[in-house]
């Protein structure tokens, strides 16, 4: 017989024999007669009786194994179930085998797979893609129903530490693992899907196919970028020294975990629908002409959804010139603005007394992160104090904080409570 009957007429057996023992005595009780007496003060003829009513059982379940056997071609369509031997009796592994087996075909149903075109190419060729719509001319190799950690694995010719892989043909998400020492461009593509990252070298994608689902990055030694991502889904790091750049603007669900966050060239706008940390921030912008490099722009508002920086940063300072001809000098930073649909960007105005960001960080980092911070509100921009809270600058309410060699000795609270 197969594994699977031999499990079934197994797990009857022990399910069923407990039960009937008891059905057996509590029907003896309801009996009438001597045999009720019989039951009711001696012990040993229940027992007996149980044990009697056990074996009878078991030999109706061997009848029953004996006509399965007969009429095997019901459950086998006629296949081979000579798995065991008259005398073999099957480990309890044997009996949790299809279970495993099942798991793990659901495991492996569940990676996605399609087909790549795979090919080396050059360290300049690698930084076009960042820059270019056109292919590199290079000669790719198509490898067929697979994933695309094996068609890394599966690249021909002299490595060169740099390769291109365009996608075709997707399904399903992927746990991709990037080889170590190998920087990879995947491009042309919006049908991979993500479920996780681990960069062991570095890998770029140009258009993602996450649509909710979570992109995880998993401990590395590389970076992770996107030189285009619009999910509604969370990028979620191993908080281990990840490294994510944002090439160029992006929309997503949310962020955390990401211990390094780069905005690269053309990255103006990181659009985010739910809830969001940062660590370590670094302008790669090259950007100079505006004080507010980067916009970090939230779908609603709610406490919850307010960003949280962990760290402060320091970008240095410009000079500016205002509408008025004014010139001033003023410090890089980060512009916050909520909208209530990143359909339609309607600009909220938050309020003055809320909470605009979290400063998870000492006074002293948080009073520098006051110049580095702006809320974008209708006909009007909020700076922030130190607890994150917005106020409206106007030729009444001009607050300025300056920390003086004299006040030394005195907190960032201090300070910010006596000036």
């Amino acid at each position: 017989m197969k594994k699977k009957q031999i499990a079934l007429l197994l797990a009857a057996l022990l399910c069923v024999s407990p039960a009937a023992e008891c059905s057996a005595v509590m029907g003896a009780e309801f009996s009438s007669g001597e045999e009720t007496a019989d039951v009711q003060n001696t012990e040993g003829d229940a027992e007996d009786t149980a044990g009697e009513i056990a074996d009878v059982q078991a030999e109706e379940a061997t009848e029953t194994a004996a006509e399965l056997t007969e009429s095997e071609d019901i459950w086998t369509s006629g296949e081979d179930v000579s798995d065991f031997g008259a005398d073999e009796v099957p480990e309890m592994d044997e009996f949790t085998s299809g279970e495993s087996d099942v798991l793990a075909d659901a495991a492996e149903a569940k990676q996605g797979s399609g087909n790549y075109e795979v090919a080396y190419i050059t360290e300049e060729q690698y930084h076009n893609c960042l820059q270019s719509e056109d292919r590199p001319e290079v000669e790719m190799k198509m490898v067929e129903d697979t994933t695309l950690s094996n068609a890394l694995n599966s690249i021909e010719g002299e490595n060169t530490g740099y390769c291109l892989v365009i996608p075709h043909d997707l399904n399903g998400e992927e746990d991709i693992v990037v080889p170590a020492g190998l920087n990879v461009f995947v491009g042309y593509s919006e049908d991979v899907k993500i479920r996780s990252i681990t960069p062991n070298g570095n890998i770029i994608f140009w258009g993602v196919g996450n649509e909710k689902e979570s992109i995880e990055i998993k401990e590395g030694q590389g970076t992770v970028g996107f030189r285009q991502l619009y999910t509604s889904g969370e990028i979620k790091g191993s908080g281990s020294n990840d490294t994510v750049v944002f090439y160029e603007d992006a929309t997503l669900g949310g962020i955390s975990g990401v211990e390094n966050l780069h905005f690269g060239k053309d990255c103006r706008n990181v659009n985010i629908r739910g809830t969001s940390e940062f660590y370590n921030l670094y302008n790669d912008t090259g950007r100079t002409e505006e004080d507010w490099v980067v916009w970090i722009k939230m779908e609603g508002y709610s406490e919850k959804k307010v960003p949280v920086f962990h760290k402060a940063f320091d970008w240095g300072t410009g000079e500016f010139d205002g509408e008025n001809g004014e010139h001033r000098i003023g410090q890089y930073g980060i512009g916050i603005q909520y909208v209530g649909d990143f359909e339609k960007w309607e600009m909220l105005d938050i309020g003055q007394n809320k909470v605009a960001a979290k400063f998870d960080m000492s006074d002293v980092d948080a009073l520098g992160m006051i110049e580095r911070f702006v809320v974008a509100v209708p006909d009007n921009d909020y700076l922030l104090d130190m607890d994150g809270k917005t106020w409206r600058p106007n030729e009444d309410n001009n607050i300025g904080i300056e920390m003086f060699q004299a006040c030394e000795g005195m907190s960032a609270q201090e300070i910010f409570e006596a000036y």
